[in-house]
């Protein structure tokens, strides 16, 4: 069944059986699900009188939140397909975007109306058509200073009153194989690609996670990535499949020390990267029991959980089920889970398992001619296949060739990651392939050392990055806990060192360690490497 109408059937049944209860609590304001539905069909609508196709894009300029979900659902239910638009992303990346998906109409809000003007002043090749603006009457927009600029690179701009008056909700025929949204993700090239999910892949994977933890309409559930990155999806799909209240994360303080929110809101679900763990120990927030009271199911993707990490929430909260998912975008959110309990034993040089294949996904380690590598600890590629894979990208067929194989009678995508298959049948992540590098003639997984050094009691994160210009260097960026602040960096450098020497082989001990108050963080939460290199590449000049 296509996603829209699981969304759709679960919006209009608890608008009609539970009216007044809570869809999205932003804190200081909050939609009903009567008031999601009536929104949902006002913007599906309007959409409609513009002679929306099947498959045709609309982008969503919006922070997580009201007016992000009301595209969302909107956007699907008329038929087409959304492209998240980061409202943090530069003007010129978010115009490459719209010109690359061929979006004509922009679903946004008052507040972004600023960076409209910026993403239109990027170029003059846009062929825009609509905006919309979800939160604010025609006469704000009308007089607000953005309008003439707006206005001349949109034929139309509508507010709230346009909204209202389109009542006239036609039959969706989207079918499962059509696309649900579009994801751009970051190019080797620079030039990001976007990865098409259609109907079925997310369907397949919201199914299975709707079960797997038990949602319903008592939970309470974190919106804690942007739009832009896919992890949010199993938030706001989750939620409103299953009547929910979604609980999305606005403040800049909230993202990077949520341990507040996640009481204050009384989440029963939390989702995020694994960094966050980091950030609440060692800024003293993860202490025993602070989340227990509601907190059922704390779920972790995005990044390799480390065993310290783990063993952190699970000395903290031990009634709280701990959930690592592993998922590259082309594969819809996550393919495999595993579930950490309580007896859990991990070795300090591994990360957590990312475990099983989800429903009805296939996971295989193949060697680089495509022998499978299942068995016998054989470290391979990481290959997907099944309902959960992305059609490819969008107006990329030579490189959704290359990495989309078909493999009669099957299809996989080649994920770029190295794995292998442990002696439980769990599956392990080595790392990405292209984070490989040669030293002394070993061939090195960066995650290795990264394992190494994390696995010291005062080190919070840490970034291992390698420089093959000459002189070759290989080096260590990390975070302490403050406990270290009456020891010098020297000594605190040497110390690491030598637990690296007990762990791993001498030619895979860092060169140097350098100490970064935070590692830098992307848009997503996940450690900012490129900014880690720049930074590194002037001071060692």
């Amino acid at each position: 069944m296509p996603i829209f109408s699981l969304l759709h059937q679960s919006v209009e049944h608890h608008s009609k059986v539970t009216p007044d209860h809570i869809a999205i609590d932003e804190g200081n304001r909050s939609i009903s699900y009567l008031d999601l539905a009536t929104a949902m069909q006002a913007t599906a609508s309007y959409l409609q009188t513009l002679e929306v196709k099947k498959n045709e894009r609309i982008g969503l300029l919006n922070s997580n939140g009201i007016e992000a979900c009301i595209g969302i659902l909107g956007s699907l239910r008329a038929g087409s397909c959304y492209v998240p638009l980061n409202t943090t992303f530069p003007g010129k990346r978010l115009a490459a975007i719209i010109k690359d998906a061929e979006i004509k109409t922009i679903i946004s809000s008052k507040q972004h109306l600023a960076k409209l003007v910026e993403l239109t002043q990027e170029t003059s090749d846009l062929k825009l058509n609509s905006l919309i603006i979800l939160d604010a009457s025609e006469e704000e927009i009308q007089f607000h200073n953005s309008f003439d600029t707006l206005s001349s690179c949109f034929r139309k701009i509508v507010g709230q009153e346009t909204l209202k008056k389109s009542i006239s909700l036609k039959p969706c025929s989207t079918a499962e194989d059509d696309l649900a949204y579009i994801m751009y993700t970051s190019g080797t090239t620079g030039t990001p690609k976007g990865v098409m999910i259609s109907h079925k892949n997310v369907t397949s994977f919201l199914t299975w996670a709707v079960e797997y933890f038990s949602l319903t309409s008592q939970d309470r559930m974190s919106n804690h990535s942007d739009i832009s990155f896919d992890l949010s999806v199993f938030d706001i799909f989750g939620a409103f499949y299953s009547g929910a209240t979604l609980c999305p994360i606005s403040q800049p303080g909230d993202f990077a020390f949520p341990a507040n929110f996640i009481k204050v809101r009384k989440l029963t679900i939390w989702f995020s990267v694994p960094s966050v763990i980091g950030t609440l120990w060692k800024s003293g927030q993860l202490t025993e029991g602070a989340f227990s009271k509601y907190l059922r199911w704390a779920i972790f993707c995005g990044e390799a959980l480390s065993p310290k990490y783990a063993d952190l929430w699970i000395t903290t909260h031990p009634k709280t089920s701990i959930c690592n998912l592993y998922g590259p975008t082309e594969a819809t959110i996550a393919c495999t889970y595993h579930n950490v309990d309580i007896d859990s034993k991990f070795d300090p040089g591994e990360d957590v398992p990312i475990g099983l294949p989800i429903g009805d996904t296939e996971i295989n380690i193949l060697s680089d001619d495509l022998e499978n590598l299942n068995s016998n600890k054989q470290i391979g590629k990481l290959t997907i296949s099944g309902p959960q894979v992305s059609q490819g990208y969008w107006g990329r067929k030579e490189l959704t060739d290359k990495v989309f194989i078909s493999n009669e009678p099957s299809r996989f995508y080649d994920s770029g990651d190295l794995a292998y298959i442990d002696e439980n049948s769990f599956i392990r992540f080595v790392g990405r392939k292209d984070t490989q590098i040669k030293i002394r003639g070993y061939r090195v997984e960066l995650g290795d050392i990264e394992n190494a050094i994390i696995s010291h009691s005062i080190v919070n994160e840490v970034a291992v990055l390698f420089f093959d210009e000459p002189p070759s260097l290989l080096i260590a960026t990390v975070t302490l806990q403050s406990q270290t602040k009456d020891r010098s960096n020297d000594a605190i450098e040497e110390d690491i060192l030598e637990h690296c020497e007990r762990l791993i082989p001498s030619y895979m001990v860092p060169n140097r360690i350098i100490f970064f108050p935070e590692l830098p963080k992307n848009v997503n939460g996940k450690i900012d490497r490129n900014a880690i290199r720049e930074t590194l590449r002037k001071n060692l000049k």
